[in-house]
């Protein structure tokens, strides 16, 4: 797959199942010395936080091997949920992990997968969740779900490589036509944030495993193609804010 580029044939709307097994790093313990901090060590624990969320997923890793005492913080899973979190939804280094609400039923079917990964979490932790069928939720508010849930959602990972791009009468990943006039979309991310209905979205469940989620789906090959695609719609609104602010030499455009 990975020799290949296979995975640039996935479907980019199919976010991964939870893993068996935990994911998170092994707690790096230390007793801390009786010198003098250095610069991170003596910033407030809030000051540190918002600057991780600037970071991306990589530097943080290189960032937790120049001390110990980072290196505690940074493979403190409670830590990193909190970091990916506000990485996710405050900077732009993982938006294209999260649903898109202008894609019919994407953020339906995100919302069934992101339920599942509360329930792994809560079996991680030895407890349980309320509300854990993948079904509830704010997919029986908004019909733009659709009633035959996507192939992938049946099947374990690993079995969903060649379903179609264009398989649109069962996905509903795109339209080719027809009226949708009388279609009511989930509201997105954002709206819900706005509006104080945080429990209305799974990906804003205070136990979201954010930091397990995002592992994965740096792995998952649907998640690739996703982050692929993203990023060449992000060429095209950078070259398009260029020509709209600056403008060209020859209108390229016409």
């Amino acid at each position: 797959m990975t020799d290949f580029r296979a995975w640039m044939f996935y479907r980019p709307d199919l976010w991964p199942y939870p893993p068996k097994k935990s994911t998170t790093f092994m707690v790096f313990d230390f007793t801390p010395s009786s010198a003098p901090p250095n610069t991170f060590e003596s910033l407030p624990r809030e000051i540190m936080l918002a600057i991780f969320q600037y970071l991306p997923p990589h530097s943080l890793i290189t960032l937790s091997t120049a001390c110990k005492s980072l290196r505690n913080t940074l493979t403190n899973a409670t830590v990193m949920d909190h970091i990916f979190k506000e990485i996710i939804f405050k900077a732009d280094h993982l938006s294209w992990i999260l649903p898109l609400n202008c894609l019919p039923g994407e953020m339906e079917r995100a919302n069934v997968t992101a339920r599942q990964w509360l329930v792994w979490a809560a079996e991680m932790a030895g407890g349980e969740v309320q509300n854990a069928d993948p079904t509830e939720g704010s997919e029986k508010r908004y019909p733009a779900v659709p009633q035959n849930f996507p192939r992938g959602f049946r099947l374990p990972p690993g079995s969903r490589a060649w379903e179609s791009l264009i398989d649109t009468d069962i996905t509903g990943w795109a339209q080719r036509g027809g009226d949708n006039s009388g279609t009511v979309h989930a509201p997105s991310l954002q709206e819900l944030i706005e509006g104080g209905r945080q429990d209305e979205s799974p990906f804003l469940s205070s136990s979201f495993p954010y930091f397990a989620f995002v592992r994965v789906c740096f792995e998952d090959d649907s998640m690739r193609n996703r982050r692929r695609l993203w990023g060449i719609a992000k060429q095209f609104e950078r070259v398009w804010r260029e020509y709209r602010t600056q403008g060209w030499e020859r209108d390229i455009f016409l």
